[in-house]
């Protein structure tokens, strides 16, 4: 094999990156469904996101990126 074939694959390149955007997108849709349970749980049981966050069992290293984006969204 040839350099240039080596530098220039085109399906190694389509693999790898289209791998890590795949990644990417299923990353921002389990944060999105996350959200959705966090308000769904906040107006059904009339509670706080912390305490909905607490109920899905969030870890507490994750929460700050919740609570910012529920933030935003009421701005």
């Amino acid at each position: 094999m040839d350099i240039m074939t080596t530098l220039f694959d085109q399906d190694y390149i389509t693999a790898l990156y289209g791998k890590n955007q795949r990644n990417e997108g299923r990353n921002e849709g389990r944060n999105e469904e996350r959200l959705n349970s966090i308000r769904n749980l906040m107006k059904s049981l009339s509670i706080s996101s912390e305490k909905a966050m607490s109920l899905l069992m969030i870890p507490e290293e994750e929460q700050a990126r919740y609570v910012n984006a529920l933030s935003k969204e009421n701005t």
